[in-house]
Formats: C-alpha cells, structure tokens, sequence
C-alpha cells in the first residue's frame, strides 16, 4: 500500500501491547453498578516524541509527518 509516494512499510510505528478482552468482559459482568459509562477503549501511556519518531516528508509549500500505531 502507497500514500500518494509514501511506502507504508517504511513509516515507523509502536505497536500496543495485546490486551486481554475477556479479562474486560469478565470485570465488567462482575460490576454490578449501573453507575459507570460503557467501556470503549483503556489508556495506555506511552511515551512518544511524534516529531522525532515520525518519518518527515517535504513536498511543495508543506510539510507531512507520518507515523503509525497498532495492536497486536
């Protein structure tokens, strides 16, 4: 897959840790309260200097950063 150029292969990347899904499903059945929000996603705290991390690209008048995040 291309990005008008950009070969997707070559924009670096973190990849998440694997989250476990049932361990969710398993907290959420054993809550009882009906107070809580649904659960769409959990937090994950990196550390990520985009700028740095990205792969630059100049084109023209402007400036395109890329950089991509996945799960396992």
């Amino acid at each position: 897959m291309e990005i008008k150029g950009v070969d997707v292969e070559s924009i670096p990347r973190y990849t998440l840790p694997k989250i476990n899904i049932d361990e969710f499903l398993m907290e959420d059945l054993d809550d009882e309260s009906l107070t809580k929000p649904f659960r769409f996603g959990k937090a994950i705290d990196v550390d990520i200097d985009f700028f740095k991390a990205s792969r630059k690209i100049e084109r023209q008048d402007s400036t395109l950063y890329y950089y991509g995040i996945r799960e396992l």
